[in-house]
């Protein structure tokens, strides 16, 4: 996310999400990369967001309920929050003489960019072999916590 936020800031020279709106229209493939990143934020299942989220969640009620039921609420609140940003930066109506101007996505960007994509779609997928790799690291750590 903020590598986009960084890319499209230097198109407009702003952060705030009023100075968008419609810009899907404009810049195709940047409206595209955004929405997969934030959905990946939100944990939809299939991206590396989810498996995250899933394993916090999961050992959080394990040992503390309470406080794995008050962490599934942000994580309600946060996806409503993004959601409701991403609808008014991209598919909101066109309606800012400056974005019609905004250019899309560079060869040098998306060089940055589909590798990442690639490890959202991978990690969501398929993320075995990188819970084998962290599991000894984790067990040492819990190990430790509880002496």
């Amino acid at each position: 996310l903020f590598f986009l936020v960084g890319m499209i800031y230097e198109r407009r020279h702003s952060r705030l999400i009023e100075a968008y709106g419609g810009i899907a229209r404009v810049v195709p493939m940047f409206a595209a990369v955004l929405t997969v990143v934030s959905l990946s934020a939100i944990g939809l299942p299939g991206t590396n967001g989810f498996v995250g989220e899933l394993l916090v969640l999961l050992g959080a009620f394990q040992t503390h309920p309470v406080a794995a039921i008050v962490a599934a609420s942000g994580v309600i609140v946060a996806a409503a929050y993004l959601l409701w940003a991403l609808q008014r930066v991209i598919y909101n109506p066109l309606d800012k003489k400056e974005n019609e101007t905004l250019l899309d996505l560079t060869p040098r960007e998306l060089a940055v960019l589909v590798p990442l994509l690639a490890c959202i779609v991978w990690l969501g997928v398929y993320p075995k072999p990188f819970l084998e790799r962290m599991e000894p690291a984790a067990q040492h750590f819990i190990d430790t916590v509880k002496r």
